[in-house]
């Protein structure tokens, strides 16, 4: 008697774990897979230079398809401009972009003016303490990353190759599959 109790419950949980996992299987979206095919994220040590991580690409032969190693300055300016400022950086290329940070109904405009981490903290500070409008207030520095492009099926190779070097700090397949603005 009791053994047939056992193999009704046994039965049971294995017919109620064969529908669980199931339904997860089916629950994955087949449109939207697991990760996006040939690409990898990197991260990399504090330490790493554009100029570094650039040559070991192309060496390497990958595309850098991103890449955020940048750091920025927020500061007051004199002028309620914001043209006149983006217009003083248009012309360098290391400059990302320079936005409005403070809000229109403050007195004073505040901005923030991002580099792209070719050049030191340090030079592209002296390049803003050449105006004397600009008068800076805090810097910050972009976390170092990369989105590298790969032939399609090598991911995983590249991922087991990356993690090797002492100047990565993570890789792995690039599994923002979306737009979050759709």
């Amino acid at each position: 008697m009791y053994s047939g109790v056992r193999n009704n419950n046994l039965l049971l949980f294995t017919i109620l774990l064969y529908c669980l996992v199931t339904f997860n299987q089916c629950n994955k979206d087949p449109l939207r897979p697991e990760y996006v095919p040939g690409e990898i994220v990197v991260g990399f040590v504090d330490s790493a230079t554009y100029s570094d991580v650039v040559d070991f690409f192309n060496r390497k032969k990958l595309e850098i398809k991103k890449l955020y190693m940048g750091h920025g300055f927020w500061a007051r300016v004199d002028s309620n401009d914001l043209v006149y400022y983006r217009k003083l950086f248009e012309y360098d290329y290391t400059v990302k972009y320079v936005n409005q940070i403070s809000a229109p109904e403050e007195d004073t405009l505040r901005i923030v003016i991002m580099f792209d981490g070719q050049n030191s903290t340090e030079t592209d500070l002296k390049k803003i303490q050449k105006y004397e409008s600009i008068n800076i207030y805090y810097s910050f520095r972009e976390p170092k990353w990369a989105l590298i492009g790969c032939q399609m099926g090598t991911e995983r190779y590249w991922i087991g190759q990356l993690q090797k070097y002492n100047f990565t700090t993570y890789a792995e397949v690039n599994s923002i599959t979306y737009n979050a603005f759709e």
